[in-house]
């Protein structure tokens, strides 16, 4: 049994595990691209994995796919997933400032005392705070 996931898995899991795939599906890797029944192989010293099926057949795979829409489109979960980069990149939250002068409600962007307005929200014109 192997569990191969973009994403993390809980200790209770048995067999060979491997997490944190990257590139993650959402960002097109190969890993969005595996269907019930393809063969993989993985090479633990390599650090590799290769699905095994025809370059045609994932290329027919790869037609019109898109990633799934997002799961919270409100709130703090929304900007963190605007935010934060894949985990082949160290999982890094971007620098808040892309978010803030891109946000529609300009009103909610938390303030800090002291830090300069610097910049104009590109959807209002609002006057906003930069690091």
């Amino acid at each position: 049994m192997l569990l191969l996931t973009d994403g993390r898995f809980s200790g209770g899991t048995t067999g060979l595990c491997i997490g944190h795939v990257a590139p993650e599906a959402v960002d097109g890797g190969p890993i969005a691209f595996v269907k019930d029944g393809d063969r993989i192989r993985v090479d633990i010293a390599a650090r590799t994995f290769d699905l095994l099926v025809e370059e045609s057949e994932l290329e027919a795979r790869k037609i019109g796919w898109e990633p799934l829409p997002a799961k919270f489109t409100k709130g703090v979960l929304a900007k963190y997933a605007k935010l934060v980069h894949s985990a082949s990149t160290g999982a890094t939250a971007a620098d808040w400032r892309i978010l803030t002068l891109t946000m529609r409600r300009c009103r909610r962007i938390v303030r800090r005392p002291g830090i300069p307005l610097t910049e104009s929200c590109r959807q209002c014109g609002r006057r906003v705070r930069m690091n």
